[in-house]
C-alpha cells in the first residue's frame, strides 16, 4: 500500500493553515513503523517531536558519505552504509 506521508499530502495543504501539532516521542515513531504507517520508503525523520519529510539524498552527499567511511576504519564493523543513490 503506498504511503501517503510525503509531499502530495503536504502539497494540498494551504500556507496559511494552522492546525494543532502533537509531539510524537521516538517510542510513538517506531511504534507507526512498526504499524505500516510509515514505511521505509517514507524519507521522514523525527526532529523535536516532529516527523518531518527528508530531502533526497544527493550525489554529493553521497559521495562524501562513502569518503568519510572508507576514512574511518572500523566506525561501521565492516558494514555497509546504505544511501538511497544505492551505492
Amino acid at each position: 500500500m503506498p504511503s501517503t506521508t510525503g509531499d502530495a499530502r503536504m502539497a494540498a495543504m494551504p500556507a496559511s493553515a494552522s492546525l494543532p501539532r502533537r509531539s510524537f516521542t521516538r517510542e510513538d515513531y517506531h511504534a507507526m513503523g512498526r504499524a505500516g504507517i510509515l514505511t521505509p520508503e517514507d524519507r521522514v525523520e523525527l526532529l523535536d517531536g516532529e516527523v518531518v519529510v527528508m530531502a533526497p539524498i544527493g550525489t554529493r552527499h553521497a559521495a562524501g558519505v562513502d569518503r568519510l567511511t572508507r576514512a574511518l576504519p572500523g566506525r561501521r564493523a565492516g558494514l555497509p552504509v546504505r544511501t538511497a543513490t544505492g551505492r
